[in-house]
């Protein structure tokens, strides 16, 4: 048998080793090979994709670097240098291997889709999508840039978009755990709970160790809500931020304020306030909807007072007994107002720390 022959059966023997969810037997294998020769590349790689998968990230980083040391031109070793910084959350530090294994090899879609994922958990949401679209240029039928097309288009409130992205990727993959356990979560945030239940028993049914699907499933029986992995970038008017509501109040007493002077109270002017505070209600409404923030109850919590409010000051200025600013004041009731804002921040800032252990 020859060197090379050797050389070959141990790649064919660690990459079957890879495919049988066996890491700890790939790693000793290709530790192994370095004592033969303490300069293999593709042992050292082979040793950074068994120690990722042993979320072993530290040194999975370093023995991809020790490929990149050895060989430069590899777009591999920066590759996995890449993922292993990921997986540490060190989205900033991950993004020069990515740039070094897309300048070797930028007919990879592999290696597009992993900028996509570095840019979308970035927050920088447009250049994640076309990263993502970069990789489908290549291989219309990658998974990773199909699911992070998807995450992405929801992200920037395109769910049509989203939609088709994961009709394609579950025709492609209906098997695969990790696209149903995306798909439920993104199902979840859109408040369709047996949508997302549907998806989340199946990601189970494939594999009973799924972590995503495990976290969400209970909170999906409870209908009790879980915050975004990565929240879009806020609308301009948002239901679940202090300055949403302040923004509505300001209309409020601003065009309150106007039509308490009797000399501007006529049809007109009373027809431009309505028009001012529907328009108000409306985005934050909508805001509330796309981000998937409100449930039905806090958004009932606020609309019903609102149209309380306008259907009597409605009454009272057709009845003549004119308008005021204070009308609206006193029926919102603005401590309640501030205790429901208070508790939606308390809520988001909950969820943002959960979502960052």
């Amino acid at each position: 048998m020859t060197t090379d022959e050797g050389t070959t059966l141990w790649q064919e023997r660690a990459k079957l080793l890879l495919r049988l969810h066996r890491p700890a037997d790939a790693a000793q294998l290709a530790a192994r090979q370095l004592t033969l020769d303490a300069h293999d590349v593709t042992a050292y790689i082979t040793l950074a994709q068994a120690l990722l998968a042993q979320s072993q990230l530290v040194e999975a980083a370093e023995a991809a670097s020790a490929a990149a040391a050895i060989d430069p031109e590899e777009p591999a070793a920066y590759y996995l240098l890449a993922v292993a910084l990921q997986y540490q959350n060190r989205y900033k530090a991950a993004e020069a291997p990515l740039a070094t294994a897309l300048r070797l090899n930028p007919y990879e879609p592999d290696y597009h889709g992993r900028r996509s994922v570095n840019l979308y958990f970035q927050k920088r949401l447009r250049p994640a999508l076309e990263a993502a679209n970069a990789g489908l240029a290549i291989n219309p039928h990658h998974s990773d840039c199909l699911l992070w097309r998807a995450m992405t288009s929801e992200a920037l409130h395109r769910p049509e978009a989203a939609d088709r992205a994961f009709e394609t990727l579950l025709r492609l993959a209906p098997t695969n755990a990790g696209v149903h356990a995306n798909r439920g979560i993104m199902l979840f945030h859109r408040n369709e709970p047996e949508a997302a239940r549907y998806h989340f028993l199946e990601a189970l049914r494939f594999d009973p160790n799924q972590r995503l699907a495990l976290d969400y499933l209970p909170s999906v029986l409870e209908e009790r809500p879980l915050p975004l992995p990565i929240p879009a970038s806020p609308p301009l008017i948002n239901a679940a931020t202090w300055w949403g509501w302040l923004a509505w109040l300001i209309t409020v007493a601003m065009s309150g304020e106007v039509l308490s002077r009797p000399a501007l109270q006529s049809e007109a002017s009373f027809a431009v306030h309505v028009l001012v505070q529907l328009g108000a209600v409306l985005m934050v409404l909508l805001s509330s909807h796309r981000r998937m923030q409100a449930r039905w109850w806090p958004t009932a919590l606020w609309v019903i007072p609102a149209a309380g409010v306008a259907a009597a000051a409605w009454l009272a200025y057709r009845n003549g007994n004119g308008y005021s600013a204070l009308l609206w004041v006193r029926m919102n009731g603005l401590v309640p107002l501030i205790n429901l804002t208070l508790a939606f921040n308390t809520l988001q800032k909950k969820q943002r720390q959960e979502a960052s252990h």
